[in-house]
């Protein structure tokens, strides 16, 4: 079946970068149309939606799904003791960009960065495996499973994060009644057809799940991971592979990459502190976490320089960030503004070096032939 097969992967990341590009020269030329296409709500009454929540909370459940479905097959096929370590890194991670940024917020006075130290903490899965595709071959496989399962852990520790560090209000009662769904999918996904189960288990999630006030996207992976890695449950993943990278890939970085241009003007040096504290927090996190998880007895099979790369890739994007933005300062606020362009500078810093980086790890350190030993 010609959509169940799989996009090169270079091939998706150019489409996911021309919808960035695409979405920064809109907005530098012409912001207030930018806004209205991305922004504006569409339909008739209660049915109206976003672009931008189009993509964010219901393109990105496909996304979040295929990824499910992957850590899922990982999982079960023998690679499971591995999972420990990038989600420890996950919270290496998060409490680096986020203690770096209260810290340089306290020590500048910038109150911003305090207030706002949650803002830099979660890592955005699609653009970070973008990156990875860029670098092609040479590296091993387990650094692309390392970097799915960590920013998922990420995505899900930041919905806490949103959950008790913001004004937002989490109902308690759809969030129950998740929890019941996922009990009995996990009592009666061996007797269910799998893509029905895999459909069935994301729709009621996501419903819940944005009910409650928390991000319905990542009802995609619940659904994923709560499916058996099956015949049936790989063509779907195949199917979702496709989806994503021909379609939610390029209009999701085409809605969260444009800038508010004339919010940013008034922000001053701010923007340059934020990128640094994204990428360095980032880095320093994931790295120090990882190098310490094999004493602890969580392997991981990467190597140091491994590690590096890609925990630059994870200083990139800004999704669930913004989200956490918006409900503290007002999505029409310059610190807004501000914080928006220090994680696009971090993204595109963070990308360019982490491919610099693991293309030169691919070139010099060729992956272990299978079978082998791990480097440590």
């Amino acid at each position: 079946m010609r959509w169940a097969t799989p996009r090169p992967p270079r091939f998706a990341a150019g489409l996911m970068g021309a919808g960035a590009v695409l979405a920064l020269v809109w907005s530098a030329v012409a912001s207030p149309s930018y806004a209205t296409v991305t922004r504006g709500r569409w339909g008739v009454g209660a049915v109206s939606l976003s672009l931008s929540s189009l993509a964010t909370q219901g393109l990105m459940t496909v996304f979040f799904l295929g990824v499910g479905l992957e850590l899922a097959r990982e999982f079960l096929g023998g690679h499971r003791r591995h999972f420990a370590a990038p989600v420890l890194a996950a919270l290496g991670g998060m409490v680096g960009a986020g203690s770096g940024a209260w810290l340089v917020g306290s020590l500048g006075h910038y109150s911003a960065l305090t207030r706002g130290w949650s803002i830099p903490m979660a890592t955005d899965v699609a653009f970070a495996l973008a990156g990875l595709a860029l670098v092609g071959k040479g590296l091993p496989r387990g650094l692309r499973t390392f970097i799915l399962t960590l920013a998922l852990a990420d995505d899900l520790f930041s919905v806490v994060v949103v959950s008790t560090t913001t004004s937002a209000h989490v109902h308690a009662l759809p969030l129950v009644s998740a929890g019941v769904v996922i009990a009995i999918a996990l009592a009666t996904r061996r007797r269910t057809p799998p893509v029905v189960f895999a459909l069935t288990v994301t729709g009621l999630t996501w419903i819940l799940l944005a009910a409650a006030g928390v991000e319905p996207a990542l009802a995609g992976a619940v659904g994923g991971l709560l499916t058996p890695p099956v015949r049936q449950s790989a063509h779907l993943e195949a199917l979702s592979a496709r989806f994503t990278s021909d379609v939610v890939l390029p209009v999701f970085a085409f809605v969260a990459s444009g800038l508010p241009w004339t919010e940013v003007r008034q922000a001053g040096g701010v923007i340059g502190l934020i990128a640094v504290v994204r990428i360095g927090g980032k880095v320093l996190g994931i790295t120090l976490v990882s190098l310490l998880a094999p004493r602890l007895g969580l392997p991981h099979g990467l190597r140091p320089s491994e590690i590096l790369g890609g925990s630059l890739l994870c200083a990139m994007g800004f999704t669930i960030p913004l989200l956490i933005a918006s409900r503290l300062f007002g999505a029409a606020s310059a610190t807004y503004g501000a914080f928006a362009a220090g994680l696009d500078i971090a993204t595109v810093l963070g990308g360019i070096l982490g491919v610099v980086v693991l293309r030169r790890v691919a070139a010099l350190n060729p992956p272990p032939e299978a079978g082998a030993a791990p480097a440590s």
